[in-house]
């Protein structure tokens, strides 16, 4: 997280208050977790324990994800998969998705 957050903003800490919706599984709800996006300007907000209108949104860009590199790439073994995920990440980050819907 902090590699992202000093690739976006270019400091290790945001300029203003960036808020972080997650889920509320305990490796995201814990104290240690909680200060250490908050001293990088990260706010926390988590899904509802039982929310039918969250359900699936942090799931989403996993799926997007599978479909628009994984699935349609050759992956012989885990090695390549491996090796090919820092350019999968870097691609989906530079086209963001969710812009192109707009256009």
């Amino acid at each position: 997280m902090l590699a992202c957050v000093e690739k976006l903003f270019g400091d290790v800490k945001t300029l203003q208050p960036v808020e972080w919706l997650s889920g509320n599984r305990s490796c995201y709800t814990a104290r240690e977790t909680i200060a250490f996006v908050a001293a990088l300007g990260i706010v926390s907000k988590f899904t509802l324990a039982r929310s039918p209108q969250s359900n699936g949104m942090a799931e989403a860009p996993g799926k997007i994800f599978k479909l628009d590199y994984v699935f349609c790439n050759d992956r012989p073994d885990a090695e390549t998969v491996m090796a090919l995920l820092p350019g999968w990440f870097e691609d989906y980050d530079e086209n963001a998705p969710a812009d192109a819907l707009a256009s």
